[in-house]
């Protein structure tokens, strides 16, 4: 019987009786033994399939409580892989990651801010607004020595090798260095704020040019000619370039070279030199050269020690304190910094360790405050340390910061 009124279609099958009353006798007939064989042979198919049904795959069996699952058993039927759960893609680093420290840094108060180089970042640090900026830049083609240099609104990245460089302008991503400033060579900053010098080999002629900043240059006669035997040894501070050659040490600039120095150049500023020489008869000593007036001065108290393997160290902007590298005796090919005041001759040797033999520049790896109050160092172990000159105060900024190799200063 159907029940077609029922919900969802559903049928049913069952036995349906009526009340009969038969009262003539029944003849008994034989057993049908083909359907005793075919009822016989399906009770044993059934048992079959109970048995294997209870002895299947151990992940369907019952566990009793308190006990473990046994091992899943593999058979031909268990052909069914669940794929694997879809593993998580590792964080992407951002590209920009602003910190907000809440409070002005080191109590400064002027608007200059301080920039470094890292393995795959520009660090900018805002003192007086407590804030730190890291972009992400893609690492260099180039394990050599680097130029890193501070524009009004960018920094700019410019590997020695030919390679490509890069420019990161404030508050956006890193993108390739343009134009004179793409590949190769030395760059050093300008006269100007804008403006860098740049390797050029036109003619045939080794020459640094100035280009403006954004990659475009400069009129060409804007040049310092590096003469065969002369090597650029760094910036001098005030927007020209310092080399050694026959005879001691030379200012580059575009009407030629001067020589500052017969012996040794120790230090170098915007405003002063500290250099070491020695007369015909062998006394040596250090001197300090203004470079406006350029008047000559002993620096007082015990003599300066001759320069080691580093020897070019800086000055600070107001003239006053020259940071020199010295060899530190318990250390393999580590340098302590020392403080000489050059109006007083007193020195302080610094706690903090550098690895100024593996910078190409050792300056780049020293920043001044514009005041002359603070001396911002990247220690041997890749950490910003911030030397008060004053009290010769170590310092560490109160935010996490990636490992550095250079540092430069946007004035105010």
């Amino acid at each position: 019987m159907t029940g077609a009124g029922d919900p969802g279609g559903v049928e049913w099958v069952g036995a349906e009786t009526e009340d009969v009353l038969d009262t003539a006798p029944r003849r008994r007939r034989p057993p049908n033994w083909a359907i005793l064989v075919v009822v016989a042979l399906a009770v044993l198919a059934g048992v079959i399939v109970v048995i294997t049904h209870n002895d299947g795959p151990a992940q369907d069996r019952p566990v009793a409580a308190g006990t473990s699952p046994p091992a899943a058993d593999v058979t031909p039927y268990q052909h069914f892989v669940a794929p694997p759960p879809p593993r998580s893609a590792p964080p992407r680093r951002a590209p920009i990651v602003v910190t907000e420290v809440g409070h002005r840094l080191l109590g400064v108060r002027g608007t200059w801010e301080l920039f470094g180089r890292g393995d795959g970042a520009v660090v900018r640090i805002q003192f007086t607004r407590g804030r730190i900026t890291r972009t992400t830049v893609p690492t260099l083609a180039s394990d050599g020595p680097v130029s890193f240099l501070v524009g009004p609104h960018q920094v700019v990245i410019r590997p020695l090798d030919y390679v490509p460089g890069y420019v990161v302008p404030d508050g956006h991503r890193a993108r390739l260095a343009p134009g004179a400033l793409k590949f190769g060579g030395p760059a050093y900053p300008g006269p100007a704020p804008d403006l860098v010098w740049t390797q050029s080999n036109a003619g045939g002629i080794d020459a640094l040019v100035l280009a403006r900043i954004d990659g475009h240059p400069v009129h060409p006669r804007e040049r310092i000619v590096v003469p065969s035997g002369f090597v650029p040894i760094g910036a001098d501070g005030a927007g020209h370039i310092l080399t050694s050659g026959v005879g001691g040490t030379y200012l580059a600039g575009p009407h030629g070279l001067t020589r500052i120095t017969h012996g040794e150049l120790l230090a170098a500023g915007p405003t002063r030199w500290l250099s070491y020489d020695c007369d015909r008869h062998g006394r040596c000593r250090a001197t300090v050269v203004d470079r406006t007036t350029g008047a000559r001065h002993r620096v007082p108290g015990q003599p300066v020690g001759a320069p080691g393997p580093v020897a070019t160290g800086s000055i600070s902007p107001d003239g006053t304190t020259a940071v020199l590298f010295q060899m530190d005796p318990q250390t393999s090919g580590l340098y302590r910094l020392q403080l000489l005041d050059l109006r007083t001759g007193n020195r302080v040797t610094s706690a903090v360790l550098v690895d100024a033999e593996n910078n190409y520049d050792q300056a780049s790896a020293l920043a001044w405050s514009p005041d002359g109050r603070w001396l911002f160092v990247v220690a041997a172990d890749g950490r910003l340390r911030a030397v008060n000159v004053r009290t010769d105060r170590v310092r560490s900024l109160p935010a996490p910061l990636p490992k550095l190799v250079q540092l430069a200063i946007r004035p105010g």
